[in-house]
């Protein structure tokens, strides 16, 4: 080996221990604080421990934001009155603030101490989630105010708009808001560096074909961690919300399956900030590179795009200066911006499945919205841990390189593609009346402007609150009232409904029809297809994810695979994430049959119609697989691998590595 190969060997180990140090100083590989070198926390100073802890953290954030956020969301809204403009600032704040930010935070910490810097922003994360819980503690006890279900044996109790606005209610106070943004912006900031710093830092502590097996791993705690918000979630939601001495819980009138009921959301927050925090010190132990980390990066063969070599000056000054040289090297780096295509594609269906997937399952298969949670998340989980896993260890086990992982990623996404051809496969829409059937003729279509009105609940001044009942008949009717029934009883918990005038049943004395609480069942022949499509299609979409994240660390400079990600954060967050479910959310309202009304307006949707609802899942999902198959492929023809340099005789072909690595290695500017 020559004296400049050696030279550059050195600048590599100097850029993974630290500008101001030796390479074989020990200090700067060993896990601690400062001073502080436990030697019984040692044993967790490697890949599989710093991975361990970085599933932790990631466990502890996904939980939060992805979990306990949403499953809370229409708890908040009841506990405080918000509207769905202010639900949205909520849900919304944590996305737009973390697509920022990881920008910045991947290119600045880039060369910094990247566990010190994941390890503080877990903190920050921390602190939003103990901002998020203080609404509860500055408010007053919640107060609720009982309801009766809407049969026609009632006496009238419509009312105008008028009469609605001004009927007494508890004030609410824009001051919560304020706190749970403020909270959500936090865990944006906190979970920037997440996804991106601490993926890099794997990526340079480990060898290239193990990589993959590790972001198997780190993707499938990904899919577990809100599925425990979610679960742990519901948990605290079955427990009052109100746990103070004023309050006694032996005289609610109300429990948990009460519209009305407000369950402890808020200890699920302060539980996961506490353990982030702990984590997070943790974390922070770990040195700037793992021991034998030098040596992994020198023995790697690198494949960035020829051309894309990016160096980075030293000093902060010198590196916001270099922010639009940056940014330009990745937009021109044509691989890796198809496979980031490929990327939003995949995010845009994904963001849209999760909002709407639950709401297609809910329709197509007849089922409350708690039972369709339940499947999706089940689904969800197995389906894409499972394919997670496997993807990161039959690619540990093949060993390709870029070429072969975008091969494996078009073959995946065509795979996919070719699943979410269950969508031709329609459920009947349930028989509601006055919306698909006629009143009193259920043999009949109806078609137009739905009718819920007719002769035989002319007599009972129904309300406009959906409350769906089913008939004996097999037909749905938006209520009880609007099915004619004039006497409800509660058995077993459910309420049953006699003497309804809508239809008939013969085994009854009267003559007259009976209704239970609830929609019908369509007994949809395709249940058990549809869920492993689901699984399937979960499964290829996990798997083809790591392949993709391991390509993007390999396709850019060395000095850029952090930034790469935050890059692909921002470009997958603004126009994936945001505006699929969206389009998919305005194609859906396209299927509509029954929208609920209002004072204010239009607003959910109750009923939608099948076929067409599947016709535009069908769509949405071939026409984005579609697309991630054409630019895997294009990715894969304008991949240009770089000049390896020639081991000289003797040097073991391990060894090989690229020039612009030299020219990189030798400009870096190591930050704290």
């Amino acid at each position: 080996m020559d004296r400049e190969e050696e030279t550059s060997k050195a600048e590599v180990e100097k850029f993974m221990l630290g500008a101001d140090a030796e390479p074989d100083g020990k200090e700067k590989t060993t896990f601690g604080w400062m001073w502080c070198r436990p030697k019984c926390f040692q044993v967790i100073n490697n890949p599989l421990g710093y991975c361990g802890m970085l599933c932790l953290l990631t466990i502890c954030q996904s939980m939060t934001t992805f979990g306990l956020v949403y499953v809370n969301l229409t708890t908040l809204e009841k506990r405080f009155s918000f509207n769905s403009v202010q639900s949205s600032w909520i849900s919304s704040s944590y996305d737009f603030c973390n697509l920022v930010v990881a920008v910045l935070v991947s290119y600045f910490g880039e060369k910094g101490h990247r566990p010190l810097w994941v390890g503080i922003s877990s903190i920050v994360f921390a602190m939003g989630s103990i901002i998020f819980t203080l609404p509860h503690f500055i408010s007053p006890n919640y107060v609720y105010h009982e309801t009766v279900s809407d049969y026609c044996g009632l006496p009238n109790q419509t009312s105008s708009c008028d009469d609605v606005m001004h009927e007494p209610v508890n004030e609410p106070s824009y001051v919560y808001p304020f706190f749970f943004v403020t909270g959500q912006l936090l865990h944006g900031i906190g979970s920037a560096s997440l996804y991106t710093l601490g993926v890099a830092f794997i990526d340079e502590n480990v060898p290239t074909r193990h990589f993959s097996t590790y972001m198997g791993v780190y993707q499938g705690v990904c899919v577990i961690g809100p599925a425990i918000g979610y679960a742990i979630g519901g948990v605290f939601l079955s427990i009052y919300g109100d746990l103070n001495l004023d309050v006694d819980t032996d005289t609610l009138t109300i429990d948990k399956d009460s519209p009305l009921w407000v369950g402890a959301w808020w200890i699920g927050f302060i539980m996961n900030g506490v353990l982030l925090f702990i984590f997070s010190l943790i974390y922070m132990g770990f040195p700037r590179a793992l021991p034998g980390g030098s040596k992994v990066m020198r023995d790697r063969k690198f494949e960035t795009q020829k051309g894309s070599e990016f160096t980075v000056k030293k000093g902060a000054i010198n590196q916001t200066k270099d922010l639009p040289r940056a940014v330009w090297t990745l937009v021109t780096n044509l691989p890796f911006m198809f496979m980031s295509m490929t990327v939003v594609v995949q995010f845009f269906l994904l963001a849209a499945f999760a909002v709407f997937g639950p709401k297609f399952i809910e329709s197509q298969f007849s089922m409350t919205p708690t039972e369709a949670a339940y499947v999706m998340g089940i689904l969800s989980v197995a389906g894409g841990f499972t394919g997670a896993l496997i993807g990161g260890i039959f690619l540990n086990r093949l060993d390709l390189k870029f070429t072969g992982l975008m091969k494996l990623g078009a073959t995946l996404a065509f795979l996919s593609m070719s699943t979410c051809c269950v969508f031709t496969a329609v459920c009947p829409t349930v028989g509601f009346a006055g919306v698909t059937v006629s009143y009193g003729n259920t043999s009949l279509s109806h078609v137009g402007t739905p009718i819920l009105n007719a002769t035989c609940n002319s007599h009972c001044a129904c309300s406009s609150s959906y409350d769906p009942v089913c008939g004996s008949d097999g037909i749905m009717y938006f209520s009880a009232c609007h099915a004619g029934c004039d006497v409800g009883t509660l058995e077993n918990g459910d309420m049953t409904f006699i003497e309804c005038r809508c239809f008939t049943d013969p085994t009854t004395t009267s003559g007259l029809g009976t209704a239970v609480s609830g929609t019908c069942d369509n007994s949809c022949p395709y249940t058990k297809l549809y869920y492993a499509a689901f699984f399937f299609i979960l499964l290829f979409g996990a798997a083809t994810g790591v392949s993709t994240w391991t390509a993007s660390i390999r396709i850019v400079s060395h000095s850029q695979r952090a930034f790469a990600l935050g890059f692909q954060t921002l470009l997958y967050g603004l126009i994936g994430c945001v505006p699929g479910p969206i389009v998919l959310g305005a194609l859906l309202d396209q299927s509509c049959l029954l929208w609920e009304t209002s004072c204010e307006g239009t607003g959910n949707c109750w009923l939608y119609e099948n076929r067409n609802s599947a016709l535009w899942f069908l769509v949405i999902s071939v026409g984005c697989q579609f697309l991630a198959v054409m630019f895997f492929l294009l990715a894969l023809f304008s991949y240009r691998p770089p000049d390896q340099v020639v081991p000289t005789k003797g040097q073991d072909s391990s060894e090989e590595t690229t020039g612009n690595l030299s020219q990189d290695s030798n400009n870096t500017a190591v930050t704290a």
